[in-house]
């Protein structure tokens, strides 16, 4: 199910210059130096994603980490998932994205074009520009690729003032490091190519959820979805959705509604050989 947003707006700004600014922290190292490379040239373009909820217990509203997003381009176009965006009680908060460069982190209101429920992918924009963009592929990524992926993890808690009319939650999310393998194609619902997915090894932490999952040399093969778990305890395996979904996602705003966004891959994707996703 697609669901159109444009021209909705950007959210206003809450309040969070008194003590209840998102704080974004460092990012850990992953193991072997084989991905350094590959992840500072990831890295700049994965940002995260907070929003504002109302609380449940009464009237006011909770500032927390949602997930992660990243550019595919450098205008402030963010690929992400949906249900980092949308959520499923249908509550819809107030989103902003925290970009991290260099020189500091910057809050931005979020703008969501589109979501896809089916595909699991969402489009949305900030009113930022110059921001280095992921470089995509198109080739498939057959089982025991070497993969890795970069997130905001989400914390297991924070300091809450409830002092004021707003909770103010004061987490500190970590950009994150982790690696593995693919273990080939599936289709999550079969005959419905818009269930695709690349099933990996990647221990998908909570809050990793819409970050980009990139080969050796940098480039981008799919949004992370989900992580899996088949019995108690944790599983280090999770499903991505394949750039070629994100490709199909992305025709079809174009198609209803004209913004644009069709060339985002351009010159950035390289193609070969599709991969056979029609397995079970």
């Amino acid at each position: 199910m697609m669901a159109w947003l444009v021209g909705a707006g950007c959210a206003p700004d809450a309040d969070l210059s008194a003590g209840g600014a998102p704080a974004v922290g460092g990012e850990g190292e992953g193991e072997g130096s084989g991905w350094v490379a590959a992840s500072a040239a990831v890295r700049p373009a994965v940002h995260s994603v907070w929003g504002t909820l109302p609380a449940l217990e009464d009237a006011r509203w909770v500032h927390r980490p949602l997930g992660t997003a990243f550019a595919i381009r450098s205008d402030g176009l963010l690929a992400t998932n949906a249900h980092v965006v949308a959520r499923q009680d249908g509550l819809v908060p107030r989103l902003r994205v925290v970009v991290q460069s260099d020189t500091g982190a910057v809050t931005y209101p979020a703008e969501v074009l589109a979501t896809d429920a089916v595909r699991d992918l969402a489009l949305v924009r900030i009113p930022a520009s110059g921001l280095p963009a992921v470089r995509w592929t198109e080739e498939a990524a057959p089982m025991g690729t070497p993969l890795a992926t970069i997130g905001y993890g989400l914390p297991e808690g924070g300091i809450v003032d409830t002092t004021a009319e707003t909770v103010t939650t004061q987490y500190t999310v970590f950009r994150r490091f982790t690696a593995g393998h693919s273990s080939g194609y599936r289709t999550l619902v079969p005959g419905n190519p818009a269930t695709n997915v690349l099933e990996v090894d990647l221990f998908l932490f909570p809050g990793v959820s819409g970050g980009p999952a990139f080969r050796g040399d940098g480039r981008l093969v799919g949004v992370n979805r989900g992580h899996l778990q088949f019995r108690e305890g944790a599983s280090s395996y999770g499903h991505v959705i394949p750039t070629q979904v994100v490709r199909d996602f992305l025709a079809e705003v174009d198609r209803e509604t004209g913004l644009g966004v069709g060339d985002v891959l351009g010159d950035s994707v390289s193609t070969s050989e599709a991969p056979d996703t029609a397995g079970g």
